[in-house]
């Protein structure tokens, strides 16, 4: 119990309850968790849809080479397993900067093929 609220303490994390059976703590963070994704195909798109219905994630940016700012709109917005997308999806350019907006919120988009540049 003490190294969990340690490890929750250098994590920056506040433990709320901890299970002395499986001996690990449900943690909660003070502030959202700011996320990027790096590939924006099926399973891509299904953690950023997943991401953007969780109230503690924030989405930051999205990582793709090989699609356009125009092509992601399309593929987030219809979805022939999940259906359409609950909320709204809409692109913005300024200057060479691209972004998704969806529900109000600018996503970055980035087209690097070495994420680590």
């Amino acid at each position: 119990l003490k190294a969990c609220r340690a490890i929750s303490r250098l994590a920056g994390l506040e433990p709320t309850a901890c299970c002395p059976v499986r001996l690990t703590c449900i943690r909660v963070p003070a502030m959202a968790i700011k996320m990027g994704i790096n590939g924006f195909g099926r399973i891509g798109r299904l953690v950023f849809r997943a991401g953007m219905e969780n109230q503690k994630v924030t989405m930051v940016a999205v990582n793709d080479p090989f699609m356009d700012l125009d092509y992601m709109k399309y593929l987030l917005s219809y979805d022939s397993v999940h259906k359409g997308f609950k909320g709204t999806v809409s692109t913005k350019k300024d200057g060479d900067k691209e972004y998704l907006v969806v529900n109000g919120m600018p996503v970055r988009v980035f087209h690097e093929k070495d994420p680590a540049s």
